[in-house]
């Protein structure tokens, strides 16, 4: 008795470890964006959304029980989820070493909490992050027993398998809408294209793919709408829906596209690009060419001789254009210290006799 109890103890460590480990966060780090109402973004975007289920804490999913499980004969379900109403409690188990040594398969197990009958347990590969909606209806991962596969298991209340979605690709996360007629999965990186890094919505009652989305992270449902979190540092959630084609807002975008200009303001390789092709506009643009190299202010020693010789170049050219010739020479001779090749040689040695005549 004393080994069942140490082997629970165990798996429930091991599961609690795990999905902490599996909890991935798309953050915002851009002050550009502190803001985001002035992106357009709609109320439930913004953090404005329903309130959390009674007894769960805002922004966590309301079906989570990691305290709770379901023991099944000497089986011990520590991987463990309650439906929206409280009533049902579904449990996995993944596969594991015996006490006598022999691998044990894993299993998926319903217990029903109002009449506190055990409704089904089902063998599972390796079973894991169940689901159950109000009505009973199950969802759990399979994460198989081979590299890059994974499927996504349907089953009623009375343990009867629905359907199943199998996929050449390891399972992220899953989840299941409130109402149990929708379940979506997310997947990890796969040689198979068409099932690698995407999101899958599922019709429940069919097992048929609604559509599937490689765009966004931090999938889940807010109600019965599917959707995408984004989160800033200051801990505010903000919540994006999928369309019925499982397409994302402009707005989510655009949200994205300042995060990335934002992360991008001291990279080197993507700033001196963009510099030289604003300075080759008619007109040039000034303007943008300031603000990117403002970016790299500060950072200068990081940046390799043959880069950084560019950079004083361009700073050179808008000390120009702007009349200081001072500062116009000083980053030229600059530039020209770390590569004599960097291409103001001539216009160098203008300004210089022109300051001196």
């Amino acid at each position: 008795m004393e080994s069942v109890i140490i082997l629970a103890g165990i798996i429930a460590v091991i599961y609690l470890v795990r999905r902490r480990s599996r909890a991935r966060k798309n953050r915002l780090t851009t002050p550009e964006v502190a803001d985001l109402r002035a992106l357009g973004l709609p109320q439930q975007a913004a953090g404005i959304g329903p309130e959390p289920l009674a007894g769960t804490q805002a922004g966590s999913p309301a079906d989570e029980s990691p305290d709770e499980f379901i023991s099944v004969g000497d089986d011990y379900f520590c991987d463990t989820a309650r439906s929206a109403d409280g009533r049902y409690l579904v449990g996995a188990c993944d596969e594991c070493i015996g006490a006598r040594g022999r691998n044990r398969r894993g299993a998926c197990a319903l217990k029903d909490l109002r009449t506190g009958e055990v409704c089904f347990r089902v063998p599972v590969t390796r079973a894991n992050n169940p689901h159950v909606s109000v009505d009973g209806l199950v969802i759990v991962e399979d994460w198989k027993s081979s590299e890059l596969s994974g499927a996504l298991l349907g089953f009623n209340r009375a343990g009867e398998r629905l359907w199943a979605k199998h996929f050449k690709a390891n399972l992220e996360t899953s989840g299941l809408s409130p109402d149990g007629s929708r379940a979506f999965v997310c997947t990890l990186s796969s040689p198979h294209e068409p099932h690698s890094g995407k999101t899958f919505l599922i019709d429940t009652q069919t097992g048929k793919t609604l559509w599937s989305s490689s765009e966004g992270s931090e999938v889940r449902f807010d109600g019965n709408t599917l959707g995408v979190d984004l989160q800033t540092p200051d801990g505010q959630t903000h919540f994006f829906p999928f369309d019925s084609r499982g397409h994302l807002s402009p707005v989510y975008y655009k949200v994205i596209e300042s995060i990335e200009e934002e992360q991008n303001r001291q990279n080197h390789w993507v700033v001196l690009p963009k510099v030289r092709e604003a300075m080759k506009q008619h007109p040039p643009d000034l303007a943008l060419a300031r603000k990117l190299l403002s970016g790299l202010e500060g950072v200068e020693n990081q940046i390799p001789a043959w880069d950084r010789a560019r950079l004083f170049r361009f700073r050179g050219e808008l000390a120009d254009v702007d009349g200081d010739t001072q500062a116009a020479l000083l980053f030229y001779r600059m530039a020209l210290e770390l590569d004599p090749a960097v291409g103001i040689k001539r216009r160098y040695n203008a300004l210089l006799a022109r300051q001196g005549s």
